[in-house]
């Protein structure tokens, strides 16, 4: 397109990004940013939400973060998409230093935030960042766990085969898991063949299904 003397709309920038990261192409990314630069859309929200999600995922934050920089305004999926990247990465003093950050611009840690930080944590395997976010989320910010918040968790026990820690950890909760969780908790232990901890599972989740049918 270019080479035809064509100038790439925002949709098509924003298609190719997409297929970068389907791909995870370090180096077509980089290619397409510099023409992003050129043709002046690096301040556009949705480019550079895109951008900075994918050096995120990339195990790049820091140019993620170079990106942010440029923006003239962010929202709620930038702020995310930045912090996850530092939260995968195990750099906890800078996901906490952003998370101040966003706040006094207005931008509250939510479900969403947290969501992105437990997310990143569960692909890098990172169990005790996860722990330590998600106390956080429900002790230092007072954010109301979420469905999705716990499934992460949940899934990131699964992926280290640490089902048993995953209950205990449950249990120590101000707040109690409900029958979703339970349940999401019950088909991770029939998956790596917990009998005990399923069982159990299985009588939460039950007794719970009692409780809501009373």
């Amino acid at each position: 397109m270019v080479d035809d003397g064509l100038e790439p709309s925002k949709v098509t920038y924003l298609c190719v990004l997409k297929a970068c990261v389907n791909l995870a192409s370090l180096a077509q990314c980089r290619l397409i940013h510099e023409q992003i630069i050129i043709n002046a859309y690096d301040a556009d929200l949705e480019i550079g939400n895109s951008l900075v999600d994918f050096y995120s995922k990339c195990e790049l934050p820091d140019e993620a973060q170079c990106v942010f920089r440029r923006l003239t305004k962010c929202d709620i999926v930038t702020w995310g998409a930045l912090v996850a990247g530092y939260a995968q990465i195990g750099a906890d003093s800078s996901v906490f230093d952003l998370l101040s950050e966003m706040s006094s611009y207005g931008f509250m840690p939510n479900n969403i935030i947290f969501t992105s930080i437990l997310s990143a944590c569960s692909c890098a395997g990172r169990i005790k960042q996860a722990q330590m976010y998600f106390k956080e989320m429900v002790l230092s910010y007072k954010v109301m766990p979420s469905v999705e918040n716990y499934s992460c968790l949940i899934d990131l026990f699964g992926r280290v085969g640490s089902l048993e820690e995953a209950q205990r950890f449950f249990e120590v909760l101000p707040l109690h898991p409900d029958t979703v969780i339970w349940k999401s908790l019950l088909t991770s232990c029939r998956t790596h063949g917990s009998i005990n901890l399923g069982q159990l599972c299985f009588g939460q989740a039950a007794g719970l299904d009692t409780e809501d049918a009373t």
